[in-house]
């Protein structure tokens, strides 16, 4: 009975406060009172009691604190499955914090970890946008009254006119002076450009500039023209554009008209008019007689035999011509100016021949080309390989080159170009003919085509396999008892019986006189007139006088009229152009030169005079980007507007990248981009696809270039540096990639190779192009205070990191949080445009948009066709303007916009309305 009284006890405990205290208090005197009178008090049951009640009071709690945390779970169990995780608090009686520990293990199950990525902002800001947003409401606006001191909107037509109150506005607005403060102040951005186009305008620049001077670009164009110029064979321009800036558009730069700059030009046009213009053309053949002189190092003659034996340093061999016409050759001297000829004058006359067609004949046989057969006791293991490698073991013929070249040193800018190659056969003594035609005066030229050995490498050799520690005594030895002998050992080309016709077939340019034609003033009137009329300058009769003056100095009739052409060429009649619409012969010169690079036509003429009558832009637009002239203007545009000339500064590493050099890549990538867009222009192609185009024109190696990713390829082989290749336009053709991030500009080799060090990729640099010229973002320049050391000390730990330390910089981070993002995405590609194995290819977040690669950059710049529609179309302007814009072109600029909306902004309408709006 005793024994039951604690367990009594433990079933009255139902909570925890009364099972503390019970135990403190010990049985009530009335119940001790009962069980005296009943029975007398055992002890021993007392005491047994007491202990086990004091044993309640220390293991009780600790009990009932398990079984509750047992319990536990279970009610958790129920808030996952029934009730939201907010209730648990509620129904729970836990401590929060274990309630808060279990939802934060339910969170990171759940949700995936947050993304750390480059976060970017472009907005795109133009003058008049600004102005109407931040300076109408004070300064007048369109149905509000006028405050302030003045009307800002009449004060914008005013325009550069005004140029002193244009100067007291920008030093208010740099000093933050404007807007006033009670004012939303300016942003970092809309500062930059409110004070950029500020300083133009307050630059005393007359806008409607009535002239400009031509562009090297224009010069050639009009000139190969006029005189049927092969640029193939013949550029003496290309020296002129050398005082040109490449880093802004040809057309909208002044001041170029220096003293070097004449000189250069000069030059180049008294190359050009002594090539094609002539008083005395030689129409009819001539009685020639032909000789393939010898050349040190290369071939060897006795008699009337010549042997092509070596090659050295890529140096062409001569041919050399005279005329047998003793009677004839009296003539041409009689008419050369008066003085002594000089070495230079005999030496051309001998190299060069006269514009027409001609046949040059020989009988050649290949010898000595199996190597096998050579004496090896006699010359050594060593000259036999070297053979061995350049000679197939089963050829039978020799490949020999000819080439038109420069006559002498007297166009240092021409080029040569290859005429054919002839396999000269080694089975016997055959009879082989070059045809060729000059359209100028020219040079022709061969060489081996095989590579055969520079005989001091063959000498060399020889005298070591001969004697150890053989020195340059012992080597001549052998060059002269050996080698330059009839008997040569090793493979040769032998000529003889060499003979040409011609000239054939000439064709007499309309500022020249045939040989047969007379010459007097006023045949010289006549030439003049027809250059004026053809050239679209009204005519002049100065230069006819200044013909029959140079004459009466007892200068040589040719020379004299020479001479009077070079001045019509050097006038401001021809230099420049003006666009004054009340003169409508020079209006419609300015017009050709802005859109077709070149003098005008008679079918542009008549085109341009239509589509002024019949106000039908559209229909002028059509022809233009039709006509074979328009590549020009896109030859010309693309290579300025993606700034090409850089490639040529800082070309690709020889040895890393060889593809570009092995196949001539330079070259490829003009036509490549010229290509794409003539095809946007001609396919009327919407804007938009000049960046997000899965297609390009390409040839073969290109194609496989942008496949590949890799640049890898041979710039060296035995020793000698690849010839390039010839790029063929016809070898280009549409080709759409399965890889999506190829196609369009961005991915070109044109843009990703001039925006590289030749090294690496500069995917800043990239980034600034993209924002200034497709989303109409220009950058201010940067600091010049800035540090670039911190910038550069990042370099080993990837770009991400060296932007991430550069932009700590405040005065760096206004520009960099536009720069970067679009810098990390195109760090894809490398210098030339393959894959750059080193990217990392991070995500980045551009105006909220997540960018993950290449592809997903196009499609944002795409989905922003206003914006690219308007950066696209300001780079027009400006190139066909000849002129930078300035805030009066901006209602004209939003007018080509909101024509083009609807129609997604096609490119060839673009084209229409720049017509409409800027030149008809």
């Amino acid at each position: 009975m005793n024994i039951k009284k604690p367990s009594k006890s433990k079933a009255q405990l139902k909570s925890k406060k009364k099972s503390v205290n019970i135990p403190t208090k010990g049985p009530s005197k009335a119940r001790v009172r009962s069980i005296k009178a009943k029975k007398k008090l055992n002890p021993v049951p007392v005491i047994f009691a007491i202990l086990v009640i004091v044993g309640g009071f220390f293991v009780y709690g600790p009990i009932m604190k398990f079984i509750e945390e047992s319990n536990r779970p279970i009610v958790v169990q129920e808030v996952k499955k029934e009730a939201p995780k907010k209730k648990i608090v509620k129904k729970v009686e836990a401590p929060k914090p274990k309630v808060v520990e279990v939802k934060k293990v339910e969170v990171k199950r759940i949700e995936a970890p947050k993304e750390e990525l480059f976060e970017g902002v472009v907005k795109h800001y133009t003058f008049n946008g600004i102005v109407k947003d931040k300076c109408f409401s004070c300064h007048g606006a369109e149905g509000k009254d006028v405050e302030g001191k003045f009307d800002f909107k009449k004060f914008l037509a005013s325009g550069s006119t005004n140029a002193k109150s244009w100067k007291i506005i920008y030093n208010e607005i740099a000093k933050n002076n404007m807007p006033p403060e009670e004012e939303k102040p300016l942003s970092i951005e809309e500062k930059e450009v409110l004070l950029a186009e500020i300083k133009k305008i307050a630059s005393n620049v007359v806008v409607d500039n009535k002239t400009r001077a031509l562009t090297p670009n224009e010069i050639e164009n009009t000139l190969v023209d006029l005189f049927a110029v092969d640029k193939s064979v013949y550029n003496p321009f290309s020296k002129l554009y050398q005082n040109y800036s490449h880093t802004e558009f040809f057309t909208t730069q002044e001041d170029i008209i220096t003293p070097y700059y004449l000189d250069d030009l000069y030059t180049s046009l008294e190359d050009a008019v002594k090539s094609y213009v002539s008083l005395r053309t030689q129409t009819k053949p001539l009685n020639l007689a032909v000789n393939l002189p010898s050349q040190v190092h290369r071939t060897f003659n006795k008699g009337a035999t010549t042997y092509l034996r070596w090659e050295h340093a890529n140096l062409m061999n001569e041919i050399h011509f005279k005329d047998r016409d003793q009677a004839k050759d009296k003539q041409k001297r009689s008419n050369k100016e008066e003085g002594p000829e000089t070495d230079t004058d005999e030496t051309l006359q001998a190299l060069t021949l006269p514009a027409g067609t001609y046949k040059l004949s020989f009988d050649a046989i290949a010898q000595n080309i199996d190597s096998s057969k050579y004496n090896e006791k006699k010359y050594g293991k060593e000259v036999i390989n070297l053979y061995k490698n350049i000679i197939p073991k089963d050829a039978y013929s020799l490949p020999v080159d000819f080439y038109i070249a420069p006559p002498g040193q007297a166009d240092a800018y021409a080029k040569t170009q290859q005429i054919t190659t002839v396999d000269i056969s080694s089975k016997g003594k055959q009879r082989y003919t070059v045809k060729f035609t000059l359209n100028r005066k020219g040079a022709i030229t061969y060489r081996s085509g095989a590579g055969l050995p520079y005989d001091g490498k063959v000498a060399q050799l020889i005298a070591q396999h001969r004697k150890k520690g053989a020195d340059r005594k012992d080597q001549e030895l052998v060059l002269e008892k050996e080698m330059r002998v009839a008997n040569y050992p090793f493979a040769q080309v032998k000529f003889t019986n060499i003979s040409i016709k011609g000239p054939l077939n000439v064709k007499v340019n309309d500022y020249s006189l045939k040989d047969d034609e007379k010459l007097n003033d006023r045949a010289i009137r006549e030439k003049f007139k027809n250059l004026h009329e053809d050239a679209a300058i009204k005519n002049n009769t100065v230069y006819a006088y200044i013909f029959s003056k140079l004459k009466q100095t007892k200068m040589d009739e040719e020379e004299s009229f020479r001479v009077a052409m070079l001045s019509f060429f050097l006038s401001p009649d021809f230099l420049t152009v003006g666009n004054d619409k009340k003169d409508k012969q020079s209006y419609a010169r300015f017009v050709s030169y802005s859109l077709h690079k070149s003098h005008p036509s008679k079918d542009f003429i008549d085109q341009f005079t239509q589509a002024q009558k019949s106000k039908d832009p559209e229909k002028f637009a059509e022809w233009l980007a039709n006509h074979a002239n328009f590549k020009r203007f896109l030859d010309s545009f693309s290579y300025q507007w993606l700034e090409m000339e850089e490639i040529l500064a800082a070309t690709p590493e020889e040895d890393k990248f060889g593809t570009f050099h092995e196949n001539n890549f330079f070259d490829a990538y003009q036509v490549e981009v010229s290509r794409f867009l003539l095809h946007l222009f001609t396919q009327n192609r919407p804007v938009k696809e000049l960046v997000t185009a899965d297609y390009s024109f390409v040839n073969d190696d290109l194609k496989s270039f942008y496949e590949s990713g890799n640049g890898r390829g041979r710039y060296r082989q035995n020793g000698r540096q690849i010839e390039k290749k010839q790029v063929d336009v016809a070898d280009f053709k549409k080709h759409i990639f399965s890889d999506k991030r190829r196609g369009g500009i961005l991915s070109q080799g044109a843009f990703l190779t001039a925006t590289g060090n030749g090294v690496d990729g500069l995917p800043i640099k990239r980034s600034t192009w993209i924002l200034e010229n497709l989303l109409d973002a220009p950058l201010p320049p940067p600091p010049e205070e800035i540090d670039l050391t911190s910038f550069e000390s990042e370099h080993s730990k990837g770009l991400k990191k060296m932007l991430e330390a550069h932009s700590q910089n405040p005065a760096c981070y206004s520009c960099h949080k536009r720069i970067d993002p679009f810098a990390i995405i195109m760090d894809y590609y490398d210098t030339m445009g393959g894959v750059n194995s080193g990217h990392a290819r991070d995500a980045v977040m551009i105006n909220n948009k997540k960018i993950e690669n290449i592809t997903d950059l196009k499609e944002y710049i795409g989905s922003n066709d206003e914006v690219l529609a308007r950066s696209f179309t300001k780079k027009l302007l400006e190139y066909t303007l000849g002129r930078q814009l300035y805030i009066q072109d901006e209602p004209k600029l939003n007018s080509i916009i909101d024509e083009n909306r609807e129609s997604g902004f096609k490119t060839r309408n673009l084209l229409s309305s720049i017509l409409k709006n800027f030149f008809l």
